[in-house]
């Protein structure tokens, strides 16, 4: 799986745990196992119409035509101190495909903490669900946010945008009732014309963190192509963030639907 290994760069965690001096034991077993395994407890719990079907080395998701492969990308481990628990960051990678909206494939690269293998993978395995694939899985059933359409010069819907699950960190965690899902939609949407280029669908991934020191570190992808006129809009907009001085994180995918060569295609409504 070349296509995430190229990814190990992007994934941008939180800081990372004060350094032990003896690493925690590995898992019995393998954790790309573990996370195969919970990929299948997780899906059809948390998604009832999906229907999984799984093969030697990814999972098919019926009735939506998608195809789901993963990988453990990195491990770290840190025994337990006196001052806390065992921590363990596993990094895991994903990559959703479909023969003819997804061809090249959507790549999430995220880190799962906590205080073991299953632990790690679990939590990972719910922030993957809950952010972008929930994500997906409403665009193929063809809901949109009509307030948020975007039209062309004469009026007539072109796109249809739907903005995923706002996944926070640091102080943002504590004010989780000023989160706007539709922020950062708005503060990019004057930039997306020239983005928007014609086919069913096209996807932006939004990480953007300030460090207590006011660095800004973040990522924003386009199909999975960096896109620096958004991470520039996305590093301007965190010098305005509440609580300065902490750490704040925040992650998010926006999906944009075709109007017309979309609607006519998906099977789903």
């Amino acid at each position: 799986m070349n296509w995430l290994r190229k990814l190990r760069g992007l994934l941008l965690p939180a800081p990372s745990p004060n350094p032990t001096p003896a690493a925690l034991p590995a898992s019995p077993r393998p954790p790309e196992s573990v996370l195969r395994q919970e990929l299948l407890l997780q899906l059809p719990a948390q998604f009832g119409k999906v229907r999984v079907v799984p093969g030697a080395t990814h999972l098919d998701l019926e009735p939506y035509g998608l195809t789901l492969e993963w990988q453990v990308l990195d491990q770290a481990r840190h025994a337990p101190t006196p001052e806390r628990s065992a921590i363990v960051m596993l990094t895991l990678g994903f990559r959703l495909s479909h023969p003819q909206f997804f061809p090249t494939g959507i790549v999430e690269c995220l880190a799962g903490i906590g205080t073991d293998d299953t632990d790690a993978i679990r939590k990972g395995v719910n922030n993957f669900c809950q952010g972008l694939l929930a994500l997906v899985l409403d665009g193929l059933d063809g809901h949109h946010q009509p307030a948020l359409n975007i039209v062309d010069a004469t009026g007539q819907v072109q796109w249809h945008p739907l903005t995923g699950l706002v996944q926070v960190q640091g102080s943002w965690s504590a004010r989780i009732d000023d989160v706007d899902e539709q922020h950062y939609f708005e503060l990019l949407r004057p930039h997306l014309r020239d983005q928007l280029m014609p086919q069913p669908f096209h996807w932006l991934k939004l990480y953007a963190s300030r460090q207590p020191d006011g660095e800004f570190i973040g990522e924003c992808h386009w199909n999975n192509e960096p896109w620096d006129e958004g991470l520039q809009l996305l590093a301007q907009d965190t010098q305005h963030w509440p609580d300065p001085g902490t750490f704040a994180g925040w992650k998010q995918y926006l999906l944009f639907r075709h109007c017309g060569s979309g609607d006519t295609q998906l099977p789903f409504l």
